[in-house]
């Protein structure tokens, strides 16, 4: 399931990291530095956020495997993490977690956080219009529209609808 990226442009890999990044409303510092080196410590916090902070839909699924991420060393946290990339999310890590750990392979670090972000992001669209069938509710993907009428003798004419005019 990875989305694409290729070693060899670090710039691109990291403005493609930044984007899914916003996409996800990540709004702490980004240590760039230390991703281009490959320190470990530049991606955790990132991971950290992705797997426990982001998603309630995720958090859900992670606790029914029974795979505890809270309160772990960084070591036990990337062996949890690697087995719900694998087993829930179908995606497998360009490098192992002794890789992960060492001062190297920066490119494919960003990379492959680049790639879990669009992954988790994937899952949560598919989860949220999942529809259970225990549950005679819509899926929150459904819109329901509302017409607005006034009454015939009122006189008063609605607003008209919202249309942006281009200009800024």
């Amino acid at each position: 399931m990875a989305c694409g990226g290729h070693t060899g442009d670090i710039k691109s890999n990291l403005r493609r990291l930044q984007f899914e990044l916003r996409h996800i409303k990540y709004q702490q510092e980004i240590d760039m530095n230390g991703m281009v080196m490959g320190q470990a410590s530049a991606f955790l916090p990132l991971l950290n956020y992705i797997f426990l902070d982001h998603s309630s839909v995720l958090a859900m699924d992670i606790n029914q495997m029974d795979v505890e991420l809270n309160g772990k060393t960084d070591l036990r946290f990337v062996e949890g993490i690697y087995k719900v990339l694998r087993d829930l999310l179908n995606y497998k890590p360009p490098i192992t977690k002794d890789q992960f750990f060492q001062l190297k392979f920066g490119e494919s670090k960003v990379i492959m956080v680049t790639d879990i972000i669009h992954a988790v992001r994937t899952h949560r669209k598919y989860s949220s219009t999942r529809v259970d069938p225990s549950n005679s509710t819509r899926p929150r993907s459904a819109v329901k529209t509302v017409t607005r009428i006034a009454p015939a003798h009122s006189g008063i004419p609605l607003p008209k609808p919202y249309k942006p005019s281009g200009r800024f």
